[in-house]
Parts: C-alpha cells; sequence; structure tokens
C-alpha cells in the first residue's frame, strides 16, 4: 500500500476533479476513518466492548451505542433555508 502526501487537501481535491481522478483521501477511505473514530470515541464514553458491523454500520445488539452513530435531525431541511 502507498501513502500519498498532501499538504493541501482542499487543492488536492480541485486538482481531482480537474484531472477526474481521486483524490488523496478519497470518500470511502474518509468515511471508513471518521467512523472507526466516532466507534472508538463511543465505546470510550460507554466504557465497554461493542460489537459493530461494518456492513450494517450498527453495533450488534446495542440500542443504546446505536442511538449515538447520530443526532437527532432538527425536522426537514432544503436549500430555501438560506
Amino acid at each position: 500500500m502507498r501513502v500519498y502526501y498532501s499538504d493541501n487537501h482542499y487543492q488536492d481535491w480541485i486538482d481531482a476533479i480537474r484531472s477526474r481522478t481521486k483524490p488523496v483521501s478519497d470518500v470511502e477511505t474518509g468515511h471508513r476513518t471518521s467512523a472507526l473514530c466516532n466507534i472508538i470515541n463511543i465505546a470510550y464514553e460507554l466504557q465497554r466492548p461493542l460489537l459493530y458491523n461494518q456492513e450494517t454500520e450498527q453495533f450488534k445488539g446495542d440500542d443504546f451505542a446505536n442511538m449515538m452513530l447520530t443526532r437527532a435531525y432538527r425536522g426537514k431541511w432544503d436549500f430555501t433555508d438560506f
């Protein structure tokens, strides 16, 4: 596995759009990385081991931990709100 270097992720993203290539950190890598951090933080806060299903992106048999994966939405949102 090759590790790429970027000191400016914003410019790298624009360059990837222009060249129609993947940026240094594509969306799948970013999602998996942030999901892992969230899983670890939830387990740390609950102070117990958790079983996580990567396919469903849910904790197995733990409704309380699953509630911590997202926030409650405030209601309908669309671009006309701006």
